[in-house]
């Protein structure tokens, strides 16, 4: 496997792990809010989005996708996954967007709403991250495969 098909492997199966965090961290810290900003929360989309990542990055490193159509598959369900990411926070951030610039005074569940624009805003990139190395795992099905 050359070092840019190992390289977009780890990087899909590191953006998997750091969407799973984000989103834990999201519901730890966010899981009493009793407010309108929880949705994303409910439906844990970094959760379940990172595992898929991280089994497809780990069925890619370890060589077991031998059909260039199943690894274009798994590849276009991962840019929906991040797709959805997106979606998903860019929809909570414009729930609060007239509440960011001032954020230091707003508290949900005794954090304040800064620290959810934080976590809502890396989930969002992990979301773009996800798309883009995704489309690159599709482009490049054929050397990822073992026809």
């Amino acid at each position: 496997m050359t070092l840019m098909l190992k390289l977009i492997s780890v990087s899909v199966m590191t953006i998997g792990s750091l969407s799973i965090f984000f989103q834990i961290c999201e519901l730890i810290l966010f899981r009493s809010a009793n407010s309108t900003f929880k949705e994303p929360d409910i439906v844990s989309a970094g959760i379940w989005g990172g595992v898929f990542l991280v089994l497809f990055a780990g069925l890619l490193l370890s060589h077991r996708l031998r059909d260039t159509r199943a690894v274009q598959g798994l590849a276009i369900y991962g840019i929906l996954v991040g797709v959805t990411i997106v979606g998903l926070y860019c929809w909570s951030i414009s729930r609060y967007h007239s509440a960011v610039s001032r954020c230091q005074t707003i508290s949900v569940s005794n954090v304040n709403l800064c620290g959810r624009v934080a976590l809502d805003s890396l989930l969002v990139i992990c979301g773009i991250l996800t798309v883009g190395l995704n489309v690159c795992t599709a482009a490049m099905a054929s050397k990822f495969a073992l026809d």
